[in-house]
């Protein structure tokens, strides 16, 4: 048994390091954080859980000192801090790794552990003392690679454990995380997690912020739940569930997390045929009915990405053909798939899905410019017609088609990416990891909006990391590992546990 903190007359693992009370930050017109309570003990995995705008990044801002706080207290070890700017917060020992990493990709790994810290001797920075502390962090985390490897060399997992490294250079009592797992694979993630427990052994607290309930149920002691700037509970995950926290998020019961409807299915509107592409895809087939969702499985590397390409003329194939509504097509670039009403949800939506700095109107208008010509002139009064017809069909929360696409949540400018083909005659959507990053309210709204295209004819192909919501909302899943289909699976057919088991499975190329 632990012994008691002097102070607080509480075992050690439970003394509170950070407090933060009555939290408030308001922005124009918008109250972000409305009196606020978060704290968290020494030496715990604290998941942070909440709606795309209920206040998470806000909050946290604040602890990091990027925002000032408008009323409250926040005390560490008992202490009130006022955190005017993240250097206050990395010096009173508050470090964050952001979901995007903030690496330099021609520096070693050393420069970027360094970077913005380097040690100098006299005029020149030294090397040998920068190469040795860098290296006792990189064999506290158990890496495989060293001080002077070059980032662009890296995997993305391991560009997240060198941000993970340059943290714990700064000795942090509290490290967050956030959305950590968006681009790792199942390996990564699992090396994340051992990683993150070896931190947690050595007292170190844990900030968890992500939309993946499976990985806060393994990694976290407690979940605090932010709901539309208010702190609604915090929980003990040994004494919760998923269905429990995400009924606190959203603030009603979830009857259907996967709203998948009955559709009869008509006839073949895509069929794809013993597709191989330079040891990225090998000899992959199958038929899309109108009405049908497909599911396609896999982790990351194994040929689904490269799967969307080839779908939507990105990247041409070796071998293989493609008939799209009973006609052979050679689908050589975009602009040919989208003749052919074929439309694209991209991975990325930041990067390919919507331009930053323009607004929604004009962010769904770009697919089908033409459209909206008056004369040889682009008429913004036809665009934002059928922008707000959009809006209201899907449900996007945003004050109009003039509001900026930057401005919207995660969930509604994944809504935008999608929209923006209903303004065309696209029937055979292919979807890459629709939901990434999308607060599980907007994920059961875009599971809707999938629903709803594909009762009126159309089809849709989900393209997903995520196994549990193939399982809820595919008619079929085919299951792809190394590039080849390992398994197909009706309805119902199956478990996640087999959708992992042949999504990791080694095969020879084209075996089912």
């Amino acid at each position: 048994m632990n012994a008691p903190d002097q102070k607080t007359n509480r075992p050690a693992e439970e003394e509170i390091v950070l407090n933060c009370r009555g939290i408030v930050k308001q922005f124009p017109g918008n109250l972000a954080l409305d009196h606020v309570d978060f704290s968290v003990r020494r030496g715990e995995v604290h998941a942070l859980v909440g709606q795309n705008g209920a206040g998470k990044s806000t909050l946290v801002k604040i602890i990091t000192g990027v925002y000032t706080r408008d009323g409250g207290v926040i005390e560490l070890d008992g202490t009130e801090m006022p955190l005017r700017s993240p250097t206050e917060a990395e010096e009173a020992g508050i470090s964050i790794i952001h979901q995007d990493q903030q690496l330099v990709h021609n520096f070693d790994v050393k420069r970027n552990v360094f970077l913005g810290r380097e040690i100098r001797k006299g005029p020149f920075l030294d090397f040998d003392t920068m190469r040795k502390q860098t290296q006792e962090v990189l064999d506290m985390i158990h890496v495989r690679f060293g001080p002077d490897d070059l980032i662009k060399t890296l995997s993305v997992g391991e560009r997240e454990q060198v941000s993970i490294a340059a943290a714990l250079l700064q000795k942090p009592r509290i490290l967050i995380l956030d959305e950590p797992t968006a681009s790792l694979s199942l390996k990564e993630t699992e090396q994340l997690f051992q990683i993150i427990r070896d931190l947690k052994s050595q007292g170190v607290t844990i900030i968890y912020i992500s939309h993946h309930f499976d990985e806060i149920f393994e990694v976290s002691d407690r979940i605090t739940v932010l709901r539309d700037g208010k702190s609604i509970q915090t929980l003990n995950v040994k004494d919760c569930n998923k269905r429990e926290v995400i009924e606190i998020m959203i603030g009603r019961n979830v009857s259907q997390l996967y709203p998948k409807k009955e559709i009869e299915k008509g006839e073949t509107i895509l069929s794809v045929k013993n597709i191989s592409l330079r040891n990225k895809l090998n000899d992959v087939s199958f038929e899309l009915k109108k009405g049908e969702i497909i599911g396609v499985a896999g982790i990351l590397g194994s040929g689904i990405a490269d799967l969307a390409n080839v779908l939507f003329g990105i990247v041409r194939p070796d071998t293989g053909e493609i008939s799209v509504y009973g006609s052979r097509t050679d689908i050589k670039n975009p602009r040919i798939a989208k003749q052919n009403r074929l439309a694209l949800i991209p991975e990325d939506r930041r990067t390919e899905g919507f331009v930053s700095g323009m607004t929604v109107e004009e962010n769904m208008s770009f697919a089908f410019a033409k459209r909206y010509r008056q004369g040889p002139l682009y008429s913004r009064k036809k665009g934002a017609a059928e922008a707000d017809r959009i809006i209201r069909l899907l449900s996007i929360k945003t004050n109009d088609c003039n509001t900026m696409i930057d401005s919207l949540s995660g969930g509604n400018q994944q809504k935008v990416v999608i929209g923006k083909w209903l303004e065309g005659d696209s029937g055979i959507f292919i979807m890459n990891q629709p939901t990434t990053g999308v607060d599980v309210g907007s994920k059961v709204e875009i599971y809707n909006a999938i629903s709803d295209l594909v009762a009126d004819g159309a089809g849709a192909i989900l393209i997903s990391q995520d196994f549990e919501e193939l399982l809820g909302m595919c008619d079929r899943i085919i299951v792809i590992s190394g590039g080849a289909v390992t398994k197909i699976y009706q309805y119902g057919e199956a478990e996640e546990k087999d959708l992992l088991h042949y999504a990791t499975v080694s095969v020879k190329a084209g075996e089912s």
